[in-house]
This record gives structure tokens, C-alpha cells and sequence, in this order.
């Protein structure tokens, strides 16, 4: 009887997920997990209502690792936001991360299957350092999602090897299950010199017909102890979803850094640029994006950050109608549980 490829590639990766968990766990599970808290007060805006306020859990997280041996090590994560709603329109939550990691795959680093980490946005996210006030460029802007299903293989820099890479095959879609043929293939590529790093990173995704999409994205960034900055651009194309099947082209660049003022105070701050497409000259809204905070730890896993957000829209044609930007005041509770 024969086989096709991706049916026998099906069976493998059973069997070698059936072996790997037949091996008796000998670390101890540890659960651990994050919340992100608001206050907040949009004072004016296009996509908000002005004058209006609102507490919200804008993420809760549990994550329970355990290491099967010193080979093999298993990660559950389940997230809730207030994006994701029950029919009842409560915060459901969702599965975020499930993966099987081989550690050492040889030389090529680690392999891991299942759904984790996307290379998309993890290290820029790293050096950035404040999700609990906002999402990366690529992220806010809906270009990827953090975790999708497939394989990765992963090799962080160190000193004795520079160079590093994440390289991975997924589906595409996400935390959802995938709902046609094409896969996405995604690679980055970073290079660690002292307290700099430097990345490459690209993805390709093919759809059916003429609808293929790509990314690249540039990223530099810099770590000396608590403090960090770094500088992100990216341009990508999404072919044929344009007027008449021309391609759209946006684009965007990101700043950011924060710094340690005293034993319990750092400053934050970030400025986006963002070109919904660059071929066009006269259709959609440019958009500014400013960042401000203040980050008070009075415990290592506590901070309390008071912030605002600004986000400027400036029409590429005068017969555009005017947005107002948004602003925000928030007070932003954020803790780590182990």
C-alpha cells in the first residue's frame, strides 16, 4: 500500500509525539501566569466614543510547563481577553500555546510542534518589553499572530555563536484551526554584538489564486540591564486585494525605548508610523501612534503604569473626511504570578 508524503509525514510526527509522552515526567509542573488591567478614559476619538470610561481585564493568562525528562519539555497556556466573547458576552478563554520541545535538536537547536511562538514579532517584543501597554507595530496593525500550529525549529544567539534563527511552518491561521490548503512559512534571523541585536525577519503565505502575501520586517535593538530601545520597520505586500486586483502595499516603523529612573520608577515611551498602502497616494488615512508612561514597581512582578495613548489619522486626500485622533488616559495594572 502506498502512502502519499504528507500522509506519511502524519503518521510520523504520531508516533514520535506517542513515544515522547510515554516517557515518565521527571519535572516538577509549574504553573504561572499574567494579567493585564485598565482603567481607562478615551477623552475624544474616531474609533472610540468620547467621554467614555471602563475597568477591563485585558488579559488573563495561566501557563503550566513541566519538563518529561532533560530531552523533552511540554507547555499548556490558556489566555482571556476581552476580545474573545462567549455567546453571553462574557470573556472566553482560549487555548494559546500547546507544544511538544525538543531541546537540542541536534545542531539545528530546538524543534517544537505544536502551537507556539510565531518568529513574527517575539523578539521585537522582547526588547520592547511593555505588552501590558500595547501590542508591537506588526501585531496592533493585525500583520500575524503571536502563536500559530506547526513546527519550529529555534536557536537563540549566545556568546559562542552570534547568529541565531527561528524558523517555522504553520498553518496560518492563528490560535484557529486551519481552514484551507496554503501554509505559511516564516524565518528570522538574529544576530546578537554585545548589547546590540540585529534581526531580519520574513514570511510568505500562499492562498488560492493570486492572493499571496509577504512580509519583511528590519529590527535593531538594544539591552543594557533594565534599560532598552529599538527601532522596527516592515513592509509587506498583499497581492491582488487592491482596487482592479492591484496590490496593497502597507508599510510602518516603530521607536521605542524605556529606561530605569530609580529603584522603582522607569519611563516608557513609543512612536508608530503606519501607510495602510504605499502605492496609493490618495486613499485611506496615514496614522501617528504615541506612547507615553510611567511604570511604578513597588515588587518585582507588580507594576502600576499611568499612560496616554495618541492616535493621529492624516487623510492622503483632502476630500477625505477628517478623523478625529484618539486619546486615552489609563492607569494599567500588570502582575506576574509563579
Amino acid at each position: 500500500m502506498c502512502r502519499s508524503p504528507r500522509s506519511s509525514l502524519v503518521v510520523a510526527c504520531t508516533v514520535l509525539l506517542a513515544t515522547a509522552f510515554a516517557v515518565p515526567a521527571q519535572g516538577q509542573a509549574r504553573l504561572s501566569g499574567m494579567v493585564f488591567a485598565d482603567f481607562q478614559a478615551a477623552l475624544q476619538g474616531y474609533s472610540a466614543p468620547s467621554d467614555s470610561s471602563s475597568f477591563r481585564f485585558r488579559r488573563v493568562q495561566f501557563t503550566l510547563d513541566q519538563d518529561l525528562d532533560s530531552v523533552f519539555a511540554v507547555r499548556l497556556q490558556f489566555e482571556a481577553d476581552d476580545n474573545e466573547l462567549t455567546s453571553k458576552g462574557k470573556s472566553a478563554a482560549f487555548l494559546k500555546q500547546v507544544w511538544l520541545r525538543w531541546h537540542e535538536f541536534g545542531p539545528l537547536g530546538n524543534l517544537t510542534m505544536g502551537m507556539s511562538l510565531t518568529p513574527t514579532w517575539t523578539l521585537v517584543e522582547s526588547y520592547w518589553g511593555y505588552r501590558s501597554l500595547e501590542k508591537t507595530l506588526l501585531d496592533f496593525q493585525g500583520f500575524g499572530a503571536a502563536t500559530d500550529i506547526g513546527v519550529a525549529l529555534q536557536k537563540a544567539p549566545a556568546p559562542g555563536h552570534p547568529l541565531g534563527w527561528h524558523l517555522m511552518a504553520a498553518n496560518g491561521n492563528g490560535q484557529k484551526p486551519e481552514n484551507n490548503a496554503s501554509k505559511k512559512l516564516m524565518l528570522s534571523v538574529p544576530i546578537q554584538l554585545g548589547n546590540f541585536v540585529f534581526e531580519g525577519m520574513g514570511d510568505f503565505e500562499g492562498e488560492t489564486g493570486p492572493h499571496d502575501k509577504w512580509t519583511a520586517q528590519g529590527f535593531a535593538g538594544w539591552q543594557k540591564g533594565p534599560d532598552a530601545a529599538g527601532v522596527q520597520v516592515f513592509r509587506r505586500v498583499n497581492a491582488a486585494a487592491g482596487v482592479g486586483g492591484a496590490d496593497m502595499v502597507p508599510a510602518g516603523a516603530s521607536v521605542f525605548g524605556h529606561r530605569h529612573l530609580t529603584a522603582h520608577w522607569s519611563a516608557v515611551g513609543r512612536v508608530d508610523w503606519f501607510d495602510p498602502d504605499t502605492r496609493s497616494a490618495s486613499t485611506g488615512y496615514r496614522e501617528m501612534y504615541w506612547i507615553a508612561a510611567l511604570d511604578a514597581s513597588p515588587r518585582a512582578n507588580v507594576h502600576l503604569m499611568p499612560n496616554v495613548l495618541v492616535r493621529d489619522y492624516s487623510a492622503k486626500d483632502s476630500a477625505l473626511p477628517d478623523r478625529k485622533a484618539d486619546v486615552a488616559l489609563r492607569i494599567t495594572l500588570y502582575y506576574l504570578y509563579k
